[in-house]
């Protein structure tokens, strides 16, 4: 197994569990609301999304570099829509506090996103 998709599975899940503690702080002593049940499943699934698009890219990365392009751009759109539904059944399930779950959503998938950049990178120079 390639040694950055490992780390990066290790990274990711450690990035999950702080993702969900900073919200949780936030949401309930910053902002003074009750915690959101969705934001103890959107981000590990969006963390899941990550570790799968990180592994499509490797996969295509070794298979053919010359379509590491197109595998990015589908994986990225494929992350995206899947993103998109998650909030959507997140909205749909719980409308009170949509807002704060959507929210830090967004942050995490930004900082999913961040996360992935910096190892597609160091997998692309080696």
């Amino acid at each position: 197994m390639n040694s950055y998709f490992t780390k990066f599975v290790v990274y990711a899940l450690v990035l999950t569990a702080i993702l969900i503690s900073i919200a949780v702080v936030v949401i309930s002593s910053v902002a003074n609301l009750e915690v959101p049940i969705g934001i103890y499943w959107t981000i590990p699934l969006i963390g899941a999304l990550n570790i799968l698009s990180f592994k499509m890219l490797v996969n295509a990365k070794e298979k053919n570099p010359y379509q590491f392009v197109n595998a990015f751009t589908v994986s990225m759109g494929i992350k995206f829509a899947a993103a998109a539904i998650i909030l959507l059944v997140c909205g749909l399930l719980d409308k009170e506090n949509f807002r704060p779950a959507a929210l830090s959503f967004g942050c995490a998938y930004m900082a999913f996103l961040f996360l992935e950049v910096i190892f597609v990178k160091k997998e692309l120079r080696s």
